[in-house]
């Protein structure tokens, strides 16, 4: 029956062709090795459909595999979060305690200069009023030595 096909330009023919085995049917040793490795005969997966648990347990299991990984996230998002906020509240703790020691030290510079300008205005003061009280009394004693001389 000629249908058309050229046997030699399948590709097992082809193949077996450049392998130097140019007939139609495949060698002897070839189909001995495939019918005798165990890994082709057997019907696959049938092994793992005998064992597999029925679907509401295989269900819960993927729903545990999923939620355990996301509750792992969420406790360490929780961890990290409660961390970041006692470190910034802690921040804030140690920053308004050094605010308020700057401006405690201020205020006793402040209050230091304060005092040593109201002791020189006082000085300054002292004297002038001093000064001025001899220059009358040298005055008055310069009048009174010429009246009474």
């Amino acid at each position: 029956m000629d249908n058309g096909i050229d046997l030699n330009e399948l590709p097992g023919a082809r193949g077996r062709a450049q392998a130097g085995n140019a007939g139609l049917v495949k060698p002897r040793d070839v189909l001995h090795a495939r019918a005798h490795r165990p890994e082709i005969r057997q019907i696959p997966h049938l092994p793992e459909a005998w064992n597999r648990p029925p679907r509401a347990r295989s269900f819960v299991r993927k729903t545990v595999e999923y939620f355990g990984p996301a509750l792992q996230f969420l406790l360490v998002l929780t961890g990290v979060v409660a961390a970041v906020a006692t470190i910034l509240a802690g921040g804030y703790f140690i920053a308004e305690a050094v605010v308020n020691a700057a401006a405690s030290l201020v205020e006793w510079i402040l209050s230091g200069v304060q005092s040593l300008a109201r002791f020189a205005v006082e000085l300054v003061v002292g004297l002038v009023v001093g000064a001025i009280q001899f220059v009358v009394d040298a005055i008055v004693w310069v009048v009174a030595s010429i009246v009474g001389g």
